[in-house]
């Protein structure tokens, strides 16, 4: 029996398929954190749960219908994973009509992110500065202590 190339290819996909990695890339792609995914499948759900969920190969189909409901995404975005794909459903399954709108979206977040470590760093700096004063000002104590001590 001869097998088309077609054939062999999603043969071979299928072996490649991880429900978890895929639970794990749709969760993040979201925005959304293990305990957040635990908190909307239920109180039998733990984030140590959710992360060995993630790292499973198959997961059974009533668990994969239940984390999809709990993404808001088609239960076909875990079981059939491209990021090609995942985009065009993303934006098709929400309100973001265009493709731009998502990476917009992302790209947002990522500045979001950079302004807070901006303004850690800014309060590490002054952190740091501080620490420096009074590192000063104990040397001159301790200067002066020690001219005094050896002076008398």
């Amino acid at each position: 029996m001869k097998i088309s190339f077609y054939q062999f290819f999603f043969l071979n996909m299928e072996s490649l398929i991880h429900h978890g990695r895929n639970i794990k890339r749709l969760r993040e792609m979201i925005g959304m954190k293990q305990e957040v995914l635990a908190f909307e499948l239920g109180a039998n759900w733990s984030q140590k749960k959710i992360s060995l969920l993630e790292q499973k190969k198959e997961v059974g189909e009533e668990t994969i219908q239940e984390v999809a409901k709990a993404l808001d995404v088609p239960s076909g975005m875990i079981y059939q994973f491209s990021e090609e794909f995942v985009r065009y459903l993303f934006c098709q399954t929400t309100n973001q009509p265009k493709e731009q709108e998502l990476i917009s979206h992302f790209v947002e977040r990522w500045l979001k992110a950079t302004e807070e470590n901006q303004k850690l760093y800014v309060k590490l700096w002054r952190t740091e500065k501080e620490k420096v004063k009074i590192l000063k000002k104990s040397l001159k104590v301790l200067k002066a202590f020690h001219f005094n001590s050896i002076k008398g």
